[in-house]
Protein backbone atom coordinates (compact mmCIF):
# COMPACT_ATOMS: atom_id res chain seq x y z
CA UNK A 1 0.00 0.00 0.00
CA UNK A 2 1.37 3.81 -0.87
CA UNK A 3 0.54 6.27 2.50
CA UNK A 4 0.72 9.84 2.42
CA UNK A 5 1.06 11.32 5.36
CA UNK A 6 1.17 15.53 6.60
CA UNK A 7 3.01 15.05 10.29
CA UNK A 8 6.63 14.29 10.92
CA UNK A 9 5.55 11.06 13.06
CA UNK A 10 6.33 7.33 11.81
CA UNK A 11 3.25 5.55 10.72
CA UNK A 12 3.39 1.85 11.44
CA UNK A 13 1.76 -0.82 9.05
CA UNK A 14 0.89 -4.28 9.73
CA UNK A 15 1.16 -7.13 6.69
CA UNK A 16 -0.26 -9.72 9.05
CA UNK A 17 -2.12 -12.10 6.58
CA UNK A 18 -5.21 -13.11 9.33
CA UNK A 19 -5.47 -8.92 9.50
CA UNK A 20 -4.46 -5.71 7.12
CA UNK A 21 -4.22 -2.93 9.39
CA UNK A 22 -2.85 0.36 9.16
CA UNK A 23 -2.25 2.22 12.49
CA UNK A 24 -1.64 5.84 12.40
CA UNK A 25 -0.43 7.75 15.23
CA UNK A 26 -1.63 11.61 15.84
CA UNK A 27 1.45 13.94 16.31
CA UNK A 28 -0.32 16.04 18.46
CA UNK A 29 1.32 16.69 21.85
CA UNK A 30 -1.78 17.08 24.23
CA UNK A 31 -2.99 13.44 23.29
CA UNK A 32 -2.21 10.13 20.86
CA UNK A 33 -5.34 8.67 18.99
CA UNK A 34 -5.42 5.83 17.23
CA UNK A 35 -7.20 4.86 13.91
CA UNK A 36 -7.75 1.83 12.29
CA UNK A 37 -8.66 1.24 8.95
CA UNK A 38 -9.76 -1.78 7.17
CA UNK A 39 -8.03 -2.43 3.66
CA UNK A 40 -9.17 -5.81 3.41
CA UNK A 41 -12.01 -4.60 0.96
CA UNK A 42 -11.88 -2.46 -2.01
CA UNK A 43 -14.27 1.03 -1.99
CA UNK A 44 -17.27 1.05 -3.53
CA UNK A 45 -16.95 2.98 -6.57
CA UNK A 46 -18.85 3.27 -10.12
CA UNK A 47 -16.11 6.04 -10.80
CA UNK A 48 -13.77 5.81 -13.71
CA UNK A 49 -10.85 7.47 -12.70
CA UNK A 50 -10.80 9.33 -15.65
CA UNK A 51 -14.05 10.61 -15.24
CA UNK A 52 -12.75 11.65 -11.90
CA UNK A 53 -10.23 13.77 -14.01
CA UNK A 54 -13.84 16.14 -15.02
CA UNK A 55 -15.13 16.40 -11.78
CA UNK A 56 -12.29 17.95 -9.71
CA UNK A 57 -11.87 14.20 -7.66
CA UNK A 58 -15.50 14.99 -6.26
CA UNK A 59 -17.89 12.09 -5.44
CA UNK A 60 -20.01 11.75 -8.79
CA UNK A 61 -24.02 12.10 -7.77
CA UNK A 62 -26.38 9.51 -9.93
CA UNK A 63 -29.74 10.27 -9.60
CA UNK A 64 -32.59 8.11 -8.69
CA UNK A 65 -33.34 7.59 -12.66
CA UNK A 66 -29.87 6.66 -13.22
CA UNK A 67 -28.71 10.44 -14.92
CA UNK A 68 -25.27 11.55 -14.23
CA UNK A 69 -24.35 15.24 -14.03
CA UNK A 70 -22.32 16.32 -16.28
CA UNK A 71 -19.53 18.82 -14.61
CA UNK A 72 -17.93 20.13 -17.89
CA UNK A 73 -21.76 21.69 -18.33
CA UNK A 74 -21.68 23.29 -14.87
CA UNK A 75 -24.37 19.97 -14.05
CA UNK A 76 -26.41 21.68 -15.97
CA UNK A 77 -27.18 18.83 -18.47
CA UNK A 78 -26.95 14.77 -16.94
CA UNK A 79 -26.71 11.74 -19.17
CA UNK A 80 -27.28 8.38 -19.09
CA UNK A 81 -26.33 4.63 -20.80
CA UNK A 82 -28.70 2.20 -21.14
CA UNK A 83 -26.99 -1.11 -22.05
CA UNK A 84 -29.51 -3.06 -22.89
CA UNK A 85 -30.89 -0.32 -25.08
CA UNK A 86 -27.26 0.57 -25.98
CA UNK A 87 -28.51 4.13 -25.63
CA UNK A 88 -27.46 7.37 -24.29
CA UNK A 89 -29.56 10.26 -23.31
CA UNK A 90 -28.77 13.65 -22.99
CA UNK A 91 -31.55 15.80 -20.55
CA UNK A 92 -31.56 19.05 -19.12
CA UNK A 93 -30.56 18.99 -15.39
CA UNK A 94 -33.85 19.32 -13.08
CA UNK A 95 -34.32 22.98 -11.90
CA UNK A 96 -33.01 24.34 -14.78
CA UNK A 97 -35.38 26.41 -17.12
CA UNK A 98 -33.03 28.13 -19.89
CA UNK A 99 -31.89 26.80 -22.79
CA UNK A 100 -28.44 24.76 -22.12
CA UNK A 101 -25.39 24.03 -24.69
CA UNK A 102 -23.83 20.84 -24.65
CA UNK A 103 -20.03 21.34 -23.83
CA UNK A 104 -17.08 21.47 -26.40
CA UNK A 105 -14.71 18.03 -26.01
CA UNK A 106 -12.31 16.71 -27.97
CA UNK A 107 -11.22 13.47 -29.67
CA UNK A 108 -10.17 9.94 -28.50
CA UNK A 109 -12.25 10.09 -25.88
CA UNK A 110 -12.35 13.74 -24.70
CA UNK A 111 -15.77 13.63 -23.74
CA UNK A 112 -16.62 13.08 -19.93
CA UNK A 113 -19.24 10.35 -21.19
CA UNK A 114 -17.03 9.07 -22.56
CA UNK A 115 -14.39 8.48 -20.39
CA UNK A 116 -16.79 6.84 -18.14
CA UNK A 117 -18.75 4.18 -19.74
CA UNK A 118 -15.22 3.54 -21.59
CA UNK A 119 -14.75 2.92 -25.19
CA UNK A 120 -15.76 -0.81 -26.01
CA UNK A 121 -19.27 0.10 -24.70
CA UNK A 122 -19.02 3.38 -26.63
CA UNK A 123 -18.53 1.11 -29.76
CA UNK A 124 -21.65 -0.30 -29.12
CA UNK A 125 -24.08 2.41 -28.81
CA UNK A 126 -27.06 2.25 -31.41
CA UNK A 127 -28.65 5.13 -30.69
CA UNK A 128 -28.74 8.96 -28.74
CA UNK A 129 -31.31 10.58 -27.94
CA UNK A 130 -31.19 14.85 -26.84
CA UNK A 131 -34.16 15.55 -24.93
CA UNK A 132 -36.15 18.76 -24.85
CA UNK A 133 -34.10 22.25 -23.50
CA UNK A 134 -30.69 21.54 -24.83
CA UNK A 135 -30.30 23.83 -27.55
CA UNK A 136 -26.43 23.01 -29.18
CA UNK A 137 -24.41 20.01 -29.91
CA UNK A 138 -21.07 20.41 -28.60
CA UNK A 139 -17.71 21.16 -30.73
CA UNK A 140 -16.54 16.80 -31.64
CA UNK A 141 -19.71 15.53 -29.06
CA UNK A 142 -19.91 12.52 -31.11
CA UNK A 143 -17.19 12.60 -34.05
CA UNK A 144 -15.08 9.29 -34.19
CA UNK A 145 -11.68 8.62 -35.26
CA UNK A 146 -9.62 6.09 -36.37
CA UNK A 147 -9.02 4.77 -33.30
CA UNK A 148 -12.03 4.69 -30.96
CA UNK A 149 -15.56 6.05 -31.37
CA UNK A 150 -19.23 5.77 -32.54
CA UNK A 151 -18.85 2.50 -34.23
CA UNK A 152 -22.47 1.48 -34.32
CA UNK A 153 -24.64 4.47 -33.89
CA UNK A 154 -27.08 4.71 -36.59
CA UNK A 155 -29.78 7.01 -35.18
CA UNK A 156 -29.63 10.26 -33.59
CA UNK A 157 -33.37 11.64 -32.31
CA UNK A 158 -32.76 15.75 -31.41
CA UNK A 159 -35.51 17.89 -29.54
CA UNK A 160 -37.04 20.53 -31.34
CA UNK A 161 -35.02 23.03 -28.84
CA UNK A 162 -31.93 21.95 -30.51
CA UNK A 163 -31.39 24.60 -33.48
CA UNK A 164 -27.02 24.35 -33.08
CA UNK A 165 -24.86 21.47 -34.66
CA UNK A 166 -21.66 22.50 -34.18
CA UNK A 167 -18.09 21.84 -35.87
CA UNK A 168 -17.18 18.30 -36.47
CA UNK A 169 -19.98 16.86 -33.90
CA UNK A 170 -20.78 13.63 -35.79
CA UNK A 171 -17.31 13.46 -38.10
CA UNK A 172 -16.89 10.22 -39.27
CA UNK A 173 -19.46 8.30 -37.66
CA UNK A 174 -20.01 6.51 -40.35
CA UNK A 175 -22.82 4.03 -39.63
CA UNK A 176 -25.45 7.23 -38.77
CA UNK A 177 -28.07 6.78 -41.31
CA UNK A 178 -30.51 9.10 -39.45
CA UNK A 179 -30.46 11.95 -37.98
CA UNK A 180 -33.64 14.70 -37.92
CA UNK A 181 -32.52 17.85 -38.26
CA UNK A 182 -35.97 19.46 -38.71
CA UNK A 183 -35.27 22.80 -36.18
CA UNK A 184 -31.66 23.53 -36.98
CA UNK A 185 -30.81 26.53 -38.20
CA UNK A 186 -26.95 25.88 -37.85
CA UNK A 187 -24.75 23.24 -38.77
CA UNK A 188 -20.80 23.83 -38.83
CA UNK A 189 -17.75 22.89 -39.92
CA UNK A 190 -17.85 19.48 -41.34
CA UNK A 191 -20.21 18.34 -38.53
CA UNK A 192 -21.21 15.52 -40.59
CA UNK A 193 -18.03 15.17 -42.81
CA UNK A 194 -17.73 11.73 -43.82
CA UNK A 195 -20.98 10.28 -42.04
CA UNK A 196 -21.50 7.78 -45.25
CA UNK A 197 -24.42 6.34 -43.99
CA UNK A 198 -26.56 9.12 -44.24
CA UNK A 199 -28.87 8.94 -46.96
CA UNK A 200 -31.62 11.88 -46.26
CA UNK A 201 -31.65 15.39 -44.65
CA UNK A 202 -35.07 17.58 -44.72
CA UNK A 203 -34.54 21.04 -42.93
CA UNK A 204 -37.92 22.61 -41.31
CA UNK A 205 -36.61 26.03 -39.88
CA UNK A 206 -37.40 28.99 -41.95
CA UNK A 207 -33.35 29.74 -42.51
CA UNK A 208 -30.37 27.44 -42.34
CA UNK A 209 -27.02 28.10 -42.88
CA UNK A 210 -24.52 25.03 -44.09
CA UNK A 211 -20.76 25.33 -42.32
CA UNK A 212 -17.92 24.22 -44.99
CA UNK A 213 -17.89 20.87 -45.89
CA UNK A 214 -20.61 20.34 -43.53
CA UNK A 215 -21.45 17.42 -45.45
CA UNK A 216 -18.31 16.53 -47.61
CA UNK A 217 -18.01 12.73 -48.10
CA UNK A 218 -21.65 11.74 -47.58
CA UNK A 219 -21.50 8.64 -50.25
CA UNK A 220 -25.44 7.82 -49.75
CA UNK A 221 -26.80 10.82 -48.94
CA UNK A 222 -29.62 11.36 -51.84
CA UNK A 223 -31.64 14.18 -51.18
CA UNK A 224 -31.82 17.95 -49.06
CA UNK A 225 -34.69 19.55 -48.50
CA UNK A 226 -34.76 23.10 -47.29
CA UNK A 227 -36.60 26.59 -47.09
CA UNK A 228 -33.85 28.95 -46.70
CA UNK A 229 -30.63 27.80 -46.82
CA UNK A 230 -27.24 29.21 -46.81
CA UNK A 231 -24.11 27.18 -48.30
CA UNK A 232 -20.09 27.27 -47.15
CA UNK A 233 -17.47 25.84 -49.31
CA UNK A 234 -17.58 22.03 -50.44
CA UNK A 235 -20.71 22.07 -48.32
CA UNK A 236 -21.82 19.06 -50.15
CA UNK A 237 -18.59 18.09 -51.66
CA UNK A 238 -18.60 14.37 -52.91
CA UNK A 239 -21.89 13.43 -51.94
CA UNK A 240 -21.81 10.98 -54.82
CA UNK A 241 -25.88 10.21 -54.62
CA UNK A 242 -27.07 13.59 -54.27
CA UNK A 243 -29.18 13.98 -56.62
CA UNK A 244 -31.98 16.09 -55.48
CA UNK A 245 -31.30 19.16 -53.98
CA UNK A 246 -35.17 21.31 -53.01
CA UNK A 247 -35.28 24.61 -51.67
CA UNK A 248 -38.17 27.23 -51.63
CA UNK A 249 -36.25 30.61 -50.70
CA UNK A 250 -33.71 32.50 -52.50
CA UNK A 251 -30.27 31.55 -53.38
CA UNK A 252 -27.90 33.98 -54.19
CA UNK A 253 -24.56 32.32 -53.79
CA UNK A 254 -23.40 29.09 -54.48
CA UNK A 255 -19.79 28.72 -53.42
CA UNK A 256 -16.54 26.21 -53.99
CA UNK A 257 -16.90 23.19 -54.91
CA UNK A 258 -20.58 22.82 -53.05
CA UNK A 259 -22.06 20.28 -55.16
CA UNK A 260 -18.39 19.27 -57.14
CA UNK A 261 -18.68 15.60 -58.02
CA UNK A 262 -22.64 14.80 -57.35
CA UNK A 263 -25.59 13.71 -59.27
CA UNK A 264 -27.37 16.83 -58.85
CA UNK A 265 -29.28 16.47 -62.05
CA UNK A 266 -31.35 20.42 -61.72
CA UNK A 267 -30.60 23.31 -59.45
CA UNK A 268 -32.50 26.60 -59.53
CA UNK A 269 -30.45 29.24 -60.36
CA UNK A 270 -33.35 32.01 -60.74
CA UNK A 271 -32.10 34.33 -57.97
CA UNK A 272 -27.81 32.52 -58.10
CA UNK A 273 -25.51 35.80 -58.73
CA UNK A 274 -22.25 33.95 -57.66
CA UNK A 275 -21.07 30.81 -58.62
CA UNK A 276 -17.59 29.49 -57.08
CA UNK A 277 -14.78 27.54 -58.67
CA UNK A 278 -15.81 23.91 -59.15
CA UNK A 279 -19.40 24.49 -57.62
CA UNK A 280 -20.87 22.46 -59.91
CA UNK A 281 -18.10 20.39 -61.48
CA UNK A 282 -18.98 16.90 -62.46
CA UNK A 283 -22.57 17.40 -61.94
CA UNK A 284 -25.84 15.83 -63.69
CA UNK A 285 -27.33 19.15 -64.41
CA UNK A 286 -29.07 19.07 -67.76
CA UNK A 287 -30.29 22.12 -68.27
CA UNK A 288 -29.57 26.07 -66.50
CA UNK A 289 -31.96 28.65 -66.28
CA UNK A 290 -30.67 31.84 -65.17
CA UNK A 291 -32.43 34.76 -63.59
CA UNK A 292 -30.38 37.20 -63.05
CA UNK A 293 -28.22 38.88 -65.65
CA UNK A 294 -25.52 40.22 -63.58
CA UNK A 295 -23.57 36.92 -62.84
CA UNK A 296 -20.33 35.68 -61.94
CA UNK A 297 -18.84 32.06 -63.32
CA UNK A 298 -15.88 30.78 -61.41
CA UNK A 299 -13.22 28.45 -62.85
CA UNK A 300 -14.23 25.25 -63.93
CA UNK A 301 -17.95 25.99 -62.68
CA UNK A 302 -19.54 23.49 -64.80
CA UNK A 303 -16.73 20.94 -66.26
CA UNK A 304 -17.19 17.64 -66.74
CA UNK A 305 -21.34 18.49 -66.86
CA UNK A 306 -21.58 16.11 -69.62
CA UNK A 307 -25.32 16.11 -69.07
CA UNK A 308 -26.33 19.80 -69.99
CA UNK A 309 -28.56 20.28 -73.04
CA UNK A 310 -29.85 23.98 -72.63
CA UNK A 311 -29.06 27.50 -71.27
CA UNK A 312 -31.39 30.25 -71.11
CA UNK A 313 -29.80 33.75 -69.71
CA UNK A 314 -31.68 36.97 -69.47
CA UNK A 315 -28.48 39.50 -70.87
CA UNK A 316 -26.65 38.92 -74.36
CA UNK A 317 -24.70 36.07 -75.74
CA UNK A 318 -21.71 38.37 -75.70
CA UNK A 319 -21.89 39.09 -72.31
CA UNK A 320 -22.57 35.49 -71.85
CA UNK A 321 -19.39 34.49 -73.51
CA UNK A 322 -17.55 36.83 -71.45
CA UNK A 323 -19.09 35.67 -67.79
CA UNK A 324 -18.58 31.85 -68.69
CA UNK A 325 -15.23 31.69 -70.46
CA UNK A 326 -14.15 30.16 -67.65
CA UNK A 327 -16.93 27.63 -66.61
CA UNK A 328 -15.62 24.90 -68.68
CA UNK A 329 -18.80 24.47 -70.26
CA UNK A 330 -18.55 21.78 -73.19
CA UNK A 331 -18.18 23.88 -76.58
CA UNK A 332 -21.20 22.54 -78.13
CA UNK A 333 -23.65 24.26 -75.72
CA UNK A 334 -23.77 27.12 -77.77
CA UNK A 335 -25.92 25.75 -80.19
CA UNK A 336 -28.75 25.32 -77.13
CA UNK A 337 -28.01 29.08 -75.91
CA UNK A 338 -30.79 30.98 -75.78
CA UNK A 339 -29.94 34.76 -74.37
CA UNK A 340 -32.76 36.43 -74.04
CA UNK A 341 -31.54 40.26 -74.90
CA UNK A 342 -30.87 38.74 -78.41
CA UNK A 343 -33.72 37.03 -78.79
CA UNK A 344 -36.88 37.92 -76.98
Amino acid sequence: EELFQTETEPVEVNDEESEETIIINDAQEESEEEYVLDLSEEPETNVSPLYQTYSSNQEIAESDDGYISLSTADNKICYKYDENEKTLYFKRAAGITEPVDMPRTGTGGGSEWFQAIGWEKIATIENIVIEDGIRSIGYRNFRSDAWSGYASLTTVSLANSVTIINDEAFMDDDALESINLNKVQSVGLQAFNEATSLKEIVFEAEQVDIGESAFAGCNKLVSVTAKNIGLSESAFDSCKKLNSFIFNGQLEAVPKRAFYNTQLASFDFSKVKTIGDNAFRGTYLTKLNFGEEDITIGINAFQQCKKIVNICYPGTSEKWLEISKDSKLPASITRSLHCKKDNP
